[in-house]
């Protein structure tokens, strides 16, 4: 029996399920086209018509100089970038075409979006549920066509590519998302079960939500390959984080995954072992488990294995990162136990070498105390204590009177 690994775009009640998964948190914020935060330096096109209408004018409502963004007539694949300068999740956008003021008569019924994914190192064009990459405009020149994308993005960059038009394309725009914070900077597949299709270099599995392109097909896998060697994903992020929970999409349900974490990628925590069950739209909590590496090998059920999107809810442990000694599972590392044995040890030595000394002083303190003492003492009236007896008292009397009379001489 053979079956495939593929990444698979989901269907819209997967997508659906995505976005309630990792989009916990407002992720539909404007990304700064309308406000101005995205600079007009971050701005730049193909080429534009006159400089009345350059690209830092393509801006959503914008209706100053001439209104939005327009190629040139001559520019026969035209595109508008936009540099957001770090990972963002963008699941949105915005576009108009040029009102200004009542005067323009241009815009884009028709687009197609790319994007440039620094994890990845490439540009990659989106693509909708129904795997089109074509994104419906607008059919005037005023009103605001918003479309929420139907998998997020994963974007360093966007570029907008019109679709010509017999009119003269024009182009205002805004993107929505939130930045990416999750902060995987790594990943890796072990295991002899496939390779990467000849023209994707992208890795299986993101660790985050994938481009929604990636229902790009892994190698046909032989079932018993899973039997003997294990699937492991290990994925690598930029600090020491506390991991809350993980989100994983999957075409089949699979028996446990093996979940361990680490700070040095050398040893690793006590396995979490996760029994989904069914379903195909999963989350498991992590319990602030501690790592900068997490490590998930999977066990098949059945003769099958296919599986999607995984992503983490995750925060950045500045505790845990500052010290660099606490092991995943909360337990010292044993770099740090030599260090608190010594330390023990020296203050212990310390300590006595205190206590040597305090010791000393206290007992030449009672000697000089105790020879001063003899010295205040009468000779005629010795000191006799009450029941002693009198032979003692006598030997001790005499004993003590000779001792300072040698003192004396001295």
């Amino acid at each position: 029996m053979f079956f495939q690994i593929p990444l698979f775009a989901a269907v819209m009640s997967l997508s659906q399920g995505v976005q309630s998964a990792y989009c916990s948190v407002n992720c539909s914020n404007s990304l700064g086209m309308g406000n101005g935060k995205i600079k007009d330096k971050d701005l730049t096109a193909s080429s534009y018509y006159l400089s009345e209408l350059l690209p830092q004018y393509g801006r959503l409502s914008f209706e100053d100089k001439g209104g939005a963004w327009c190629p040139n007539n001559s520019d026969t694949r035209p595109w508008l970038q936009i540099e957001l300068h770090q990972r963002h999740m963008v699941t949105g956008i915005a576009t108009q075409g040029r009102f200004a003021k009542g005067l323009g008569q241009e815009y884009v019924e028709t687009y197609i979006l790319q994007y440039y994914d620094s994890l990845q190192n490439k540009w990659k064009f989106y693509t909708n549920a129904t795997k089109s990459e074509y994104v419906e405009g607008n059919n005037d020149t005023k009103s605001i066509k918003r479309t929420t994308l139907d998998k997020p993005i994963m974007a360093d960059k966007i570029r907008i590519f019109p679709i010509m038009r017999s009119t003269t394309i024009c182009l205002r725009v805004e993107l929505y998302g939130c930045l990416w914070t999750d902060g995987v900077v790594g990943v890796e597949v072990q295991g002899s079960h496939g390779k990467f299709p000849e023209n994707d270099t992208a890795p299986l599995f993101d660790c985050i939500i994938p481009s929604s392109d990636a229902d790009e097909e892994w190698m046909v896998l032989n079932d018993t390959t899973l039997q003997s060697e294990p699937f492991e994903i290990t994925c690598e992020f930029d600090n020491i984080r506390a991991f809350q929970a993980v989100h994983l999409l999957v075409k089949q349900p699979f028996k446990s995954a093996n979940i361990t974490f680490s700070i040095d990628k050398e040893y690793y925590s006590k396995p979490l072992i996760w029994e989904p069950g069914e379903g195909t739209d999963l989350t498991y909590n992590l319990n602030d488990q501690i790592g900068r590496y997490v490590k998930m090998q999977f066990e098949a059920k059945g003769q099958s294995l296919t599986l999607g999107e995984i992503g983490f809810n995750s925060s950045i442990d500045y505790y845990s990162y500052h010290r660099c000694y606490r092991t995943t599972d909360g337990k010292i590392s044993s770099d740090l136990r030599y260090i608190i044995v010594i330390i023990i040890l020296v203050l212990l030595a310390v300590g006595f070498m205190i206590w040597a000394i305090a010791a000393h002083l206290m007992r030449k303190k009672r000697l000089i105390s105790s020879y001063c003492s003899y010295r205040n003492v009468p000779r005629s009236e010795p000191f006799h204590p009450i029941n002693a007896d009198p032979g003692m008292v006598a030997a001790n009397n005499e004993f003590v009177l000779s001792s300072m009379r040698r003192l004396e001489g001295q």
